[in-house]
């Protein structure tokens, strides 16, 4: 049971680290296109009109159950 506890803070460790990386690169490439307010509103504006909104849909995204293709199909 340890072992599983372990094994899943690893991996939200990791998965917390490469979300940063993203979202630096998104950042980035938005202020070199002159946008970041754009890019920004519409991150919040997922978050809040969806994410927020439907939780068991948020959780479906988030789990590594689900292969990524399929979860971009979803979006």
């Amino acid at each position: 049971m340890a072992d599983n506890a372990s094994q899943q803070e690893s991996f939200d460790s990791e998965r917390l680290h490469l979300g940063a990386v993203y979202a630096k690169a998104l950042l980035g490439a938005a202020a070199k296109a002159g946008n970041v307010e754009a890019v920004v509103e519409e991150l919040e504006s997922l978050v809040a009109d969806v994410l927020d909104a439907l939780p068991r849909f948020n959780a479906l995204l988030q789990t590594p159950r689900l292969a990524n293709d399929i979860k971009l199909q979803l979006l």
